[in-house]
C-alpha cells in the first residue's frame, strides 16, 4: 500500500483531508517509484492518478472527484500559476524541494470536458548522468554519435516519446563537446 492510500485511510472523513499533505503524498509515491511523470485526470466518477513507469502509465490511486479543484489549486500555487483560471492551459515550474527529495517539477494544467487534467513531469537532478557512454547506446550507435558530434557543422535531431531520454542525451552531447 502506498503512502497516499495510508494517508486517506487515516483520515476519518473527506472534510479532514489536508490537500497539501495529500499532494505531497502523491508526489512522494511517484518519486519513490521512479516515475517520470504523474497524470491526474477526472474520469466519470473518480479522479484517476496515474504514474509513468518505463514509458507505461500505471494507476496509482483513484480519488473522490470533488477533490479535483483543491488538488489543482494546490499544484497551481506550487508552480506559480493563476489558481482561479481553469479555462486556459497553463504551465509552470516548481523548484527543487528538500521535502520531496530535491526533485524539480514541471506542472501542466489544461482544461478538458470533465475538468482540468494535470501532468507533472518529475526531474531528479541527482539521477542525471551526462556521460554518453552510460546512456545505454549500442557501441556502433555511440561511435556514430561521437563522430557526428566532432563535425564542425550540421544538425542532429533527438526524437522520442516522453521520458525516453532526449534531454539527457542532449546534455550529455553538450558535455561531451
Amino acid at each position: 500500500m502506498n503512502q497516499t492510500a495510508r494517508y486517506l485511510q487515516s483520515v476519518t472523513d473527506q472534510k479532514g483531508i489536508e490537500i497539501a499533505a495529500l499532494v505531497n503524498y502523491l508526489l512522494i509515491d511517484a518519486i519513490k517509484s521512479n516515475a517520470s511523470d504523474i497524470h491526474i485526470e477526472p474520469w466519470e466518477s473518480t479522479l484517476a492518478v496515474r504514474v509513468r513507469l518505463n514509458g507505461v502509465l500505471n494507476e496509482l490511486i483513484h480519488l473522490p472527484l470533488d477533490l479535483m479543484d483543491k488538488i489543482s489549486g494546490r499544484l497551481k500555487v506550487m508552480a506559480n500559476l493563476i489558481s482561479y483560471q481553469n479555462d486556459l492551459p497553463q504551465e509552470g515550474h516548481a523548484p527543487a524541494n528538500t521535502e520531496l527529495g530535491g526533485v524539480e517539477l514541471r506542472i501542466s494544467v489544461f482544461p478538458t470536458v470533465r475538468g482540468e487534467k494535470i501532468v507533472i513531469r518529475i526531474f531528479d537532478p541527482s539521477n542525471r548522468s551526462f556521460d554518453l557512454g552510460t546512456l545505454g547506446f549500442e557501441e556502433e550507435t555511440l561511435q556514430l554519435l561521437i563522430k557526428l558530434l566532432a563535425r564542425p557543422s550540421g544538425l542532429i535531431l533527438f526524437t522520442g516519446p516522453t521520458g525516453s531520454g532526449k534531454t539527457t542525451t542532449i546534455y550529455a552531447a553538450l558535455y561531451h563537446l
